[in-house]
């Protein structure tokens, strides 16, 4: 949970974490602590997941060691697909068999930031009226956690790893500087063409062989390309 903003909503979803049978809650800024009284009262039956939930200041430190980060949304943006929870929950629980998911759910006025939601391998929504789209944040955990759990049966592990999150930023600074140096990236808009460039290989779902070899390529285009410069000089 991103920077929720108050004490009840985070006390109802430990309850439903409970009853759906998931434990591990991390709260990055929150505005009330998870043993603030009214948390306590909300998740009745459920206080050992706020004993247990880690406080982080950053969401880049709760997301280290996931395999696939999940962003929940209702809105769309430009050139991301939205995924329908339905459609999507297959997925996170093949990955989940094997390896660490995290599920990011944003503030209860606001949602995810696009910058936050940039740093999900699949943004999921869940359809509702587009009337009144919006759900209360509690509600929301609870629609994805049951999705989940209704899915569960049957489903197998992949065969192969996927690249730990902080891998594939490692490779996406490699290739941001990699670009730049061969002119690639406009300089009225640096990031036009990039975040298309990450979006494709975060849906490639590479492994950590394939993030190897393509920072590899990378830092083989910025070694050129600093000693083209400096044959150029000389």
């Amino acid at each position: 949970m991103v920077e929720p903003e108050g004490p009840l909503n985070v006390g109802m979803v430990a309850r439903v974490m409970k009853n759906m049978g998931l434990k591990e809650l991390v709260l990055v800024k929150p505005k009330a602590p998870p043993l603030h009284p009214y948390c306590l009262v909300m998740a009745t039956g459920a206080k050992e997941v706020l004993w247990e939930a880690r406080v982080l200041d950053s969401l880049e430190e709760a997301l280290k060691g996931s395999a696939l980060v999940v962003g929940t949304t209702r809105r769309r943006r430009k050139k991301r697909e939205l995924i329908p929870l339905r459609e999507a929950a297959p997925r996170v629980l093949e990955v989940a068999k094997s390896q660490r998911v995290s599920v990011l759910f944003g503030r209860e006025d606001s949602g995810l930031t696009n910058e936050e939601l940039s740093l999900c391998h699949l943004l999921v929504t869940i359809p509702a009226d587009p009337v009144h789209g919006s759900l209360n944040l509690s509600h929301a955990v609870a629609v994805f956690l049951y999705e989940l759990r209704s899915q569960l049966k049957g489903v197998t592990a992949p065969k192969r790893k996927l690249a730990p999150w902080e891998e594939l930023q490692g490779l996406f600074a490699h290739m941001e500087e990699a670009l730049s140096r061969i002119g690639f990236m406009d300089p009225q808009n640096p990031k036009r063409g990039v975040e298309d460039l990450k979006e494709i290989l975060l849906r490639a779902g590479l492994d950590s062989k394939e993030v190897r070899l393509l920072r590899g390529l990378f830092r083989r285009i910025i070694w050129a390309t600093e000693k083209a410069t400096k044959g150029g000089k000389g």
